[in-house]
């Protein structure tokens, strides 16, 4: 096998190997996990609700996560550029602080994104599941890379989730940053095919004071054992302003409680 192959992919085969892992230990486990999740939560079903569908694929979610929830997306990206391939990675780690509280930690691409986000989220409207509703946002953008620009930026915007359960998702967020005048948003869609299968579609975009720029992601995802999930998406510019050609993204979905 040719080694500069398996050295850019080898996050793509460390997912691999450890879904294939925990689908193999389902068996085990799967009996436990049930008396624990019931002892943990009681009769309160927003647990078993929330993951009758999918987290978004790349966007954030519209409302935080239960207190003590933790997911992490992991992923690996195959990005094209001016005929040229290049591989990188990403990360987006969310979880629930307290009650009404949540901490969403996201760069999508470590080696060609300089900043990574820090984001508060707090509900100040949601529905008696606490799934659905609106939260205000305050993030943070840390230059974690090789950069001319080591200025932290600040963005304070909106998020708005509706969930159908169990059919459809609807997570969005806006944000803004005064400094740069900067306008950024994301919205997604997660539907549910089957009991294992799951449509995805999202659009974001950005507007500057110099620029505008959009882009379009199709993406399935297939659960596997304990609520986790595999991820399949092509994520493409749909402006003439544009950052990359077209990304090529597998994602895994890992959710502890």
């Amino acid at each position: 096998m040719n080694l500069q192959f398996f050295r850019k992919n080898i996050l793509a085969y460390s997912i691999l190997l450890i879904s294939l892992w925990t689908m193999a230990n389902e068996g085990e486990h799967a009996s436990g996990w049930d008396v624990e999740k019931q002892a943990s939560y009681g009769t309160d079903s927003r647990v078993d609700d929330h993951h009758a569908l999918v987290h978004p694929f790349l966007a954030h979610m519209g409302m935080p996560d239960a207190a003590g929830e933790l997911s992490v997306r992991v992923l690996s990206v195959e990005e094209r550029n001016n005929g040229m391939a290049s591989g990188t990675y990403g990360f987006h780690i969310e979880t629930g602080i307290v009650d009404r509280l949540g901490l969403h930690l996201r760069n999508d691409g470590v080696k060609t994104h300089t900043k990574t986000e820090m984001m508060l989220q707090y509900a100040v409207l949601r529905s008696d599941d606490k799934l659905s509703g609106i939260s205000l946002v305050a993030e943070i953008e840390v230059p974690t890379g090789a950069t001319s620009n080591n200025r932290i930026e600040n963005m304070f915007g909106v998020s708005f989730a509706y969930l159908w359960i169990p059919t459809l998702a609807v997570n969005s967020t806006v944000h803004y940053n005064s400094d740069d005048k900067k306008i950024e948003w994301e919205i997604s869609f997660a539907g549910r095919l089957t009991e294992k299968i799951y449509p995805i579609l999202e659009f974001s975009g950005e507007t500057d004071q110099e620029m505008s720029s959009r882009s379009a992601l199709f993406a399935w995802k297939f659960k596997i054992p304990n609520n986790n999930s595999l991820g399949l998406g092509y994520h493409i510019p749909i402006t003439t302003e544009r950052e990359f050609e077209s990304q090529l993204i597998l994602q895994a979905e890992f959710n502890f409680h």
